[in-house]
């Protein structure tokens, strides 16, 4: 014979070979090893199963030569030619459609060749042995020997070790029962379990076998599934008494029970840990005791969480945006497990790194793209990433910030300055500029262009608060991408005290008036000007300094506080006027700030509260209020207040040379008259006209 010759031993069998020689032939002749099943093809060739070769050869029957369709080493592997693997095929046999089918007897599995491409295709079998009917590969067999088609297309297998006949659909690949109970013995009868039926050996019990291996129907929701198995027993089905399942994680209980005919189907409902495998075993007893287990491999399975609506709040991002937050709605899972979410942050396209958190706070700059994706986790496993919607960061208004005035007392030179910044850090602004308005709502400067500070400051040309009352500071501002903003700022400008000075050539001047009396250059008078309210008649001799009492000690105690009493007599409000406890007592401890020595009327009168126009003043205003002969009542806001500056002749003064210079509140004139606007000098005079 002409040669491809193969030889090999083994021993992985269901029958005894120990009495057949296991022989090596060498070329030319061909070799084989325990032939087995043959059949002849189509094309004229005769198909051999080498069944220790663990091979499957064909012969060409004129030549006598042999050639390889398929196998290699002993194992299990489809493949084309020599890249299949077999484990002793056995039985052989060429099907209507060309296939050559073969059992393959130690992989437990029928499997068919492709004559022409010489690939092979599992038909059913799981390669495990045992019994079960089903599709493909969840079918079971048990060392598979024989194989044959009949009229009527089904394939039938003699299914050796399991002592049954078996018939498959080569269509669907499906399995089914032919005859046999699966024990040994001898009967015979019209259908695979004979109610006639009677075992090779009668005081043998014969156990329950299992018809339909595992099956797992999964929970729609929750962390559990269903698993059914249908068994059946040669005594009936009656003889099958009990039934358990074991599972390697979790645990499974009895669910529901059927029959149908002489099947027994069991339920079992077992729960776990989601996403965790688990080893389920189905055990079967009969009233002997006797057993039949069954196993499978499942998954507890797992709905994964899911959410909606994710977006990045505010809707709207500037430069200057300190943070924005990331939100979603409709955070949900199926199984009621509880849900985390994870947050990712997306810039310009790009993953932030270390930027986990709900809220994103960075330097946000003009046209970036943001976006934020929102993975939610349900203790098992991630959901479906969702991001939100892209956010651009957009052109920002310039920021107009801490409008102020320099100084906010009348008849001062003053100026309004801001800080001003590019909020998107473009640093791109073009036109900055001020507009002031007076009390009354005329406009004193009209857009006037801004003068620089420094890098961020930004003032006014300087004005004069030439009257008190609600100033307005408008402030404007615009980019290079026409954002512009104008921020109004009012201001309270305080009503400022009255300042008179003037000239004693030997008369009182007022100005540039002549005053009304002369004054007595005598050694005992003329030392002091006075002002008060038109009304008053002074008596030289009773006048005391504010915040003392007549008898020379300090009006102080709880409450008490001349400076703001005679404010509140004189109707000076704070918010509107410089006060006299701001000039004279800044402390608010009703002790004044400065005093001087006073000669008054020919008596020298210590502790006078003074204030000056400015702090190089040689002059100063003292504060004196009218007492009484024979009256040690200190003041109560009911006596007339007095102010006074010592004369000092050709003295340097704040506008100039002048003899006196002294300031007094705008209210001395009004606070008993409103409809007065005049206050009266006063000069110590002594003798006739």
């Amino acid at each position: 014979l002409n040669s491809d010759n193969w030889a090999d031993s083994g021993s992985n069998y269901p029958f005894n070979t120990s009495t057949i020689p296991n022989q090596w032939y060498s070329s030319p002749q061909a070799a084989f090893n325990y032939p087995y099943g043959v059949s002849f093809g189509s094309d004229g060739y005769l198909y051999v199963a080498d069944l220790s070769n663990n091979r499957i050869r064909k012969i060409n029957v004129t030549t006598n030569q042999t050639y390889l369709v398929a196998g290699s080493s002993q194992g299990y592997q489809e493949g084309q030619g020599s890249n299949a693997k077999f484990y002793y095929p056995y039985g052989v046999s060429f099907a209507s459609d060309g296939y050559l089918y073969v059992a393959d007897t130690s992989n437990h599995r029928i499997r068919k060749i492709n004559i022409t491409t010489n690939q092979t295709y599992l038909v059913a079998g799981s390669g495990t042995a045992g019994y079960q009917e089903g599709q493909g590969s969840s079918a079971m067999f048990y060392y598979p020997s024989g194989v044959s088609f009949a009229s009527d297309g089904y394939l039938y297998v003699a299914d050796t070790s399991n002592h049954r006949i078996r018939k498959i659909n080569i269509t669907t690949n499906q399995t089914y029962l032919v005859a046999g109970l699966g024990i040994t013995g001898y009967q015979e009868s019209s259908s695979p379990i004979g109610s006639d039926w009677k075992p090779y050996t009668t005081n043998l019990n014969s156990p329950p076998y299992i018809v339909l291996n595992i099956s797992f129907v999964n929970a729609s929701k929750g962390h559990w599934f269903l698993a059914n198995v249908t068994a059946s027993d040669p005594q009936g089905v009656a003889d099958i008494v009990g039934w358990s399942a074991t599972s390697s994680v979790g645990l499974c209980v009895n669910y529901s029970n059927s029959t149908s005919g002489n099947n027994l189907t069991v339920v079992f409902n077992c729960s776990g840990t989601a996403l965790m495998q688990t080893n389920i075993t189905i055990t079967f007893f009969d009233s002997a005791n006797s057993n039949v287990s069954t196993s499978a491999i499942n998954i507890y399975p797992n709905n994964k969480p899911n959410v909606s609506n994710v977006s990045i709040s505010p809707s709207v991002v500037y430069a200057n945006t300190p943070y924005i937050n990331c939100t979603y709605s409709n955070l949900s899972d199926l199984d009621d497990d509880n849900v985390s979410v994870f947050y990712n942050w997306y810039v310009n396209g790009s993953l932030l790194a270390n930027q986990t958190s709900q809220n994103l706070s960075i330097q946000f700059v003009k046209n970036q793209t943001i976006v934020c994706q929102l993975t939610p986790f349900d203790g098992y496993e991630n959901g479906t990433a969702l991001n939100s919607s892209v956010l651009v960061v957009s052109n920002s208004i310039p920021s107009i910030q801490n409008i102020s005035l320099y100084s906010q007392i009348q008849m001062e030179n003053t100026y309004c300055y801001a800080e001003i910044t590019d909020a998107d850090g473009q640093q791109d602004l073009v036109q900055i500029t001020f507009s002031i308005f007076y009390p009354n709502g005329s406009v004193l400067l009209d857009n006037a262009s801004a003068i620089q500070i420094n890098s961020t400051w930004y003032r006014s040309p300087y004005f004069n608060l030439s009257v008190w009352g609600v100033w307005n500071c408008s402030v404007y501002a615009k980019d290079s991408s026409n954002a512009s903003v104008r921020v109004d700022h009012t201001f309270q400008v305080l009503r400022e005290w009255q300042k008179y000075y003037g000239a004693t050539i030997g008369k009182l001047l007022l100005g540039s008036e002549l005053g009304k009396f002369l004054i007595n250059w005598s050694s005992s008078h003329g030392k002091t000007v006075y002002v008060a309210e038109p009304s008053v008649d002074i008596k030289f001799n009773y006048i005391y300094p504010l915040g003392v009492c007549p008898n020379g000690s300090l009006h102080i105690g709880p409450g008490i506080n001349d400076f703001a009493q005679a404010d509140q007599s004189l109707g000076i409000s704070s918010s509107s006027s410089r006060t006299i406890r701001e000039y004279f007592d800044s402390n608010n401890d009703s002790i004044a700030d400065n005093n001087q020595t006073f000669y008054v009327f020919g008596r020298n009168v210590s502790n006078v509260p003074i204030a000056k126009i400015t702090p190089t003043s040689p002059f100063a205003t003292g504060i004196f209020y009218q007492g009484q002969s024979g009256s040690s009542t200190c003041y109560n806001g009911l006596q007339d207040l007095i102010f006074g500056v010592k004369i000092s002749l050709n003295a340097s003064g704040t506008y100039g040379t002048a003899d006196y210079e002294l300031m007094i509140p705008m209210e001395l004139a009004t606070y008993k008259n409103s409809s007065n606007s005049l206050v009266t000098f006063y000069g110590e005079y002594s003798g006739t006209d």
